[in-house]
């Protein structure tokens, strides 16, 4: 028989993944941690302080409670992004000039749009890793499929395993393929290049795991 002279309190913590600010620094939470964390509570209330937990973000997102056959958009993102120094800005120029019609004054021999304002951080090597991390972290996403090389300036086994913190990680081989030769120092470095796909998804949900600390347990008196 369950007690009915609890206190009913409502109970609001973080479900969603994402980054929060902790202290000085920003960290990141999975959804799996939040779930246990939001067992935690509840655990808490009802056993250390005789109340009756109602968490509406841990019942409505059961599968099969809501329209689970509407997809959600962020259900699976594709990023390609770029793995060089080559700046897309400057690349895909005609594109952008198109899309604006500002007329802009260019420069160079083929005529380059002013870029420099969208440099992306994934062209330069001390920066690429840690965009590659936010951008990731940052989407929500069930599902996110990375297209890179072997001659990024993100190391593949590196990237996968700053990942798996936060995630199920798999990197699938796709091919190997002539190497883009614009120069004589990239004619140098070898004739070809790894191409793979990093998959990224949300981790599942354990039920019947060990909740984590909150407070001192006692047996709940019936």
């Amino acid at each position: 028989m369950f007690p009915t002279d609890l206190a009913p309190v409502i109970l609001e913590s973080p479900f969603k993944g994402g980054r929060v600010q902790a202290g000085p620094r920003q960290i990141y939470l999975s959804e799996t941690t939040n779930v246990e964390y939001m067992r935690a509570c509840m655990h808490d209330c009802l056993v250390n302080h005789r109340e009756s937990p109602y968490a509406s973000h841990g019942l409505y997102t059961q599968p099969g409670v809501l329209r689970d056959s509407i997809e959600e958009p962020d259900d699976l993102v594709y990023l390609d992004p770029p793995y060089t120094k080559r700046q897309y800005a400057s690349y895909y120029h005609i594109l952008e000039t198109i899309t604006l019609n500002d007329r802009p004054d260019v420069e160079g021999v083929c005529g380059l749009r002013p870029w420099r304002h969208l440099a992306s951080p994934f062209c330069y090597k001390r920066r690429a890793l840690g965009a590659m991390l936010d951008l990731v972290r940052g989407l929500g996403a069930r599902r996110v499929l990375i297209s890179y090389s072997s001659e990024g300036h993100i190391s593949v086994p590196e990237l996968a395993e700053q990942l798996e913190g936060d995630f199920v990680v798999e990197v699938h081989e796709v091919m190997e393929i002539g190497r883009y030769r614009p120069n004589v120092a990239a004619s140098t470095n070898g004739d070809s290049v790894v191409e793979f796909v990093v998959e990224v998804r949300q981790p599942p949900v354990e039920l019947g795991t060990e909740l984590p600390q909150v407070s001192k347990q006692m047996e709940l008196p019936l």
